[in-house]
């Protein structure tokens, strides 16, 4: 039955990259088909996990992936009243907007009041020189508010990969102290650079493991690509924008891959991934324009004036949201 506890850890997705799928039946459907309800849930037994950086032990339930034993869909369940209340959390205090859980369009409110005083304050879009002062403003506003650079990234160095861990590192640096301190709770190792650059997750066997491109911003990028495994919660917030801006379309060839373009200023932040169309690259083409030009492109000009939406998101979630 739906409302046996056994789906508050077994709804999927259950693991990085879980394609599992699920349909529900009503009873009459359920008659048509021949099938009958099971009298009781499946086993919940689980096994032992330990943590190999904190060393903690704790039980997680057969068939799903440590850190994944909830169900992540719950949150849609409440529809309006989310709604609702983030259009009321946003001129809320501080402290209580910390112990709410907003939802993405309480992030995109309040990076939209960040996004006119940094802009105004930079002088205009079209001042000489408006990038270099944005940028400036974020970084010392991430640094002041959010603790940038005070926790170190635990990179560790695989094949051939010193440079590119210190690299990683560095990259790490720029961005929230809760998000870099939750990134270490997932073993990463950077191995020799690439022509592009890419992440590669982990497993139980294996440690994931980072290469990077020559391009400056192209670290950070993949960096957040470990972030989408150790904070999926993150991702959520551009996976559900992306979503929502291109219900309907269809998808098109993007990058060597396929996906949907939506009005995005790099056509490739709508490439898709796997038979769930996960749009992994939403939120680290978002923050690689941010904070950086993208292979000596500047695409910041073009965020503030042809999608503010997304540089909204990406503001908000920068200054307020918390692992």
């Amino acid at each position: 039955r739906w409302d046996l506890p056994w789906w508050q850890t077994h709804a999927p997705p259950n693991g990085w990259n879980c394609r599992c799928t699920l349909q529900q039946f009503s009873e009459d459907e359920l008659g048509d088909l021949g099938y009958e309800v099971s009298p009781s849930s499946p086993s919940t037994h689980g096994c032992p996990w330990t943590n190999q950086r904190t060393g903690e032990t704790t039980m997680v339930p057969d068939g799903i992936d440590p850190g994944w034993d909830h169900n992540v869909g719950t949150a849609d369940l409440v529809g309006e009243s989310r709604a609702r209340l983030a259009e009321k959390v946003t001129s809320a205090p501080a402290p209580v907007r910390r112990q709410v859980d907003d939802d993405v369009d309480s992030y995109i409110a309040a990076g939209r009041r960040r996004r006119e005083r940094m802009v105004e304050a930079a002088g205009g879009v079209d001042a000489p020189g408006f990038e270099e002062r944005f940028r400036r403003d974020l970084r010392r506003g991430l640094v002041d508010e959010r603790g940038a650079g005070t926790v170190p990234a635990e990179i560790g160095v695989g094949r051939g990969g010193g440079r590119t861990a210190a690299r990683v590192r560095e990259a790490a640096q720029e961005l929230p102290a809760s998000w870099v301190r939750q990134g270490n709770s997932v073993p990463v190792n950077g191995i020799r650079g690439s022509k592009r650059g890419f992440y590669r997750p982990g497993g139980d066997r294996w440690t994931a493991e980072i290469s990077v491109a020559s391009d400056v911003g192209n670290p950070l990028h993949e960096y957040h690509h470990h972030l989408q495994r150790a904070i999926p919660g993150l991702d959520a917030h551009f996976a559900k924008l992306h979503r929502r801006r291109t219900a309907g379309e269809r998808r098109v060839a993007i990058g060597g891959g396929v996906g949907r373009e939506d009005e995005y200023v790099r056509p490739y932040t709508g490439r898709e991934y796997g038979r769930v169309e996960a749009p992994l690259e939403v939120l680290t083409m978002a923050m690689q324009m941010t904070f950086h030009p993208v292979w000596r492109r500047e695409h910041l000009w073009d965020l503030v004036r042809k999608d503010p939406e997304l540089l909204d998101l990406s503001l908000g979630v920068l200054f307020h949201y918390d692992p």
